[in-house]
């Protein structure tokens, strides 16, 4: 009996969602008011069922800033389920697209994003790399720590604020060396302070 009524509940739930979904879906199209979309973005992701990756994709490209803010939220919310749709579009000809992508994957923690997140360190847009470098600062991963290094030395002051700044929370030896070097040749005051923060990350990893 306790089965039957627990595979009840789930099926009940299922219908809710699935009803939900469609309501959602209905709310997203372009003609309703962007805040009716961006509600429905957040619901997709509180709903957090994989049915509705495809709709907040579609958000991504919304003409409404705060409509793909939170669907770029949502689906790094969803979490794993959406790093194959958001890897894909990493090689977007829209940098905005490929941005919100790698923003999201951060948001997933997901390790399967790492190597997608290291190719988009070389994105001929500053932006993306910026994106790419805090995502894998995010997530946590020690695999990207060459590929941050080089991006100490990007001609765009965040992209090498943040790359520092991913090298103070997953990086080793080589980071922290390359770090010290990279500090007294920066240019900017404001890089090094970030420089200077991330050394001391790794002081206190060493306590």
């Amino acid at each position: 009996m306790i089965g039957k009524t627990d595979d009840s509940a789930n099926k009940s739930e299922k219908k809710n969602i699935m009803k939900a979904e469609g309501e959602i879906a209905r709310s997203t199209e372009a003609g309703n008011d962007p805040q009716v979309r961006q509600y429905a973005s957040l619901l997709l992701g509180q709903l957090k069922d994989s049915d509705g990756i495809d709709l907040l994709i579609q958000a991504l490209r919304d003409p409404d800033m705060s409509v793909r803010a939170q669907a770029t939220r949502s689906l790094g919310e969803i979490g794993d389920p959406s790093v194959d749709s958001l890897t894909r579009l990493m090689d977007d000809p829209d940098w905005k697209i490929r941005y919100r992508a790698a923003e999201a994957l951060g948001i997933t923690g997901s390790k399967k994003a790492v190597p997608f997140l290291i190719t988009a360190l070389d994105d001929q847009k500053d932006h993306v790399r910026y994106m790419a470098a805090k995502a894998i600062g995010t997530i946590g991963s020690g695999n990207a720590e060459k590929a941050l290094i080089t991006r100490l030395g990007d001609e765009n002051e965040f992209v090498r604020r943040s790359a520092a700044t991913a090298l103070g929370k997953t990086g080793g030896f080589a980071a922290k060396e390359a770090l010290k070097n990279s500090l007294t040749q920066e240019p900017s005051e404001e890089v090094r302070k970030v420089f200077g923060s991330a050394l001391q990350l790794f002081e206190k990893k060493s306590v």
